[in-house]
């Protein structure tokens, strides 16, 4: 729990000087050393025997593993290595939609407040013994399996593309 409201505190203290414009940013190392600080917590939770949170806490990250999981479908189903750069990752395609950078990363925050909420929200009802254990693996499952489909359509439709 402490490493969890430090690495909370660190976070939200840097967060108004990364906005855009942004003064500071967090570069590779940052946000290397973030990624590995939430996943050991979460794996923390596994190794206490509670999977099922483990797998709340999967879902609560779920917009980098997403990106990275349509990036190496996308790119495996062109015939590509999967560290081939491309300019399809989520922010890329949010950017062009939206026509601006805060709108697109306004959009990625809010769908990360979604998942942060259904992560949560399910760990907290197989807590109190609300939920049944499976419904959270089922939920986990059909997201990456939606996942899996769209980046596969993603580069089907990119193959196609190059082809014509």
């Amino acid at each position: 729990v402490v490493l969890s409201l430090a690495l909370l505190g660190a976070v939200l203290g840097f967060l108004p000087y990364n906005f855009n414009p942004a003064s500071i940013f967090l570069g590779d190392c940052g946000s290397l050393l973030l990624g590995y600080m939430c996943v050991v917590i979460i794996l923390m939770l596994g190794e206490a025997g509670e999977t099922q949170l483990m797998v709340a806490g999967l879902i609560i990250f779920a917009i980098p593993i997403i990106d990275t999981l349509l990036a190496i479908v996308r790119r495996r189903v062109q015939g590509k290595h999967f560290w081939d750069p491309d300019a399809k990752h989520m922010h890329h395609i949010l950017k062009r939609r939206t026509g601006s950078v805060k709108k697109a990363v306004l959009s990625i925050y809010a769908m990360g407040a979604f998942f942060a909420v259904l992560g949560a929200g399910l760990g907290i009802l197989d807590l109190l013994d609300l939920i049944q254990i499976r419904y959270i693996y089922v939920v986990f499952l059909v997201m990456a399996a939606v996942v899996t489909w769209i980046g596969w359509r993603m580069g089907a439709a990119e193959k196609i593309e190059q082809i014509t």
